[in-house]
């Protein structure tokens, strides 16, 4: 993942990965989301490819710690936008967001604009050791 530091970052480093994948076991969708832990909040760094061409895609963390049973939502991140050959990449941050709120839990992508199924990738925010 290519991402981009800013210079008060420069003495972090993430504290979360998401392996993210097609959750139709297809392997279409991969890629990866960092999450750096600020003394403000939460740093959200993503890449995926594989995407829906051109599309707008809801993005969320879940309640459940599994892809398979997801649960409810519970934090809604903003959309993910691909380009014209399916790739996304963006950098965002949540103020006042504490980190035990989303470790351990599943990000979720939807290909509905209303965020509900079909969810077309997942993954599990795991402590980076």
């Amino acid at each position: 993942m290519n991402m981009t530091k800013y210079a008060f970052m420069e003495q972090e480093r993430a504290v979360l990965y998401a392996d993210m994948n097609s959750t139709d076991g297809s392997g279409g969708i991969n890629g990866g989301i960092f999450v750096f832990n600020l003394p403000e909040g939460l740093y959200f760094a993503l890449e995926l490819s594989g995407l829906p061409e051109n599309s707008v895609l809801p993005f969320h963390v879940h309640e459940g710690t599994f892809c398979k049973k997801a649960g409810e939502k519970a934090i809604i991140l903003p959309d993910v936008s691909s380009d014209s050959r399916g790739n996304a990449s963006m950098q965002f941050f949540i103020d006042n967001a504490p980190l035990w709120e989303i470790s351990g839990k599943v990000v979720m992508l939807h290909e509905s604009v209303d965020g509900k199924e079909p969810e077309i990738a997942c993954g599990v925010l795991t402590r980076i050791l």
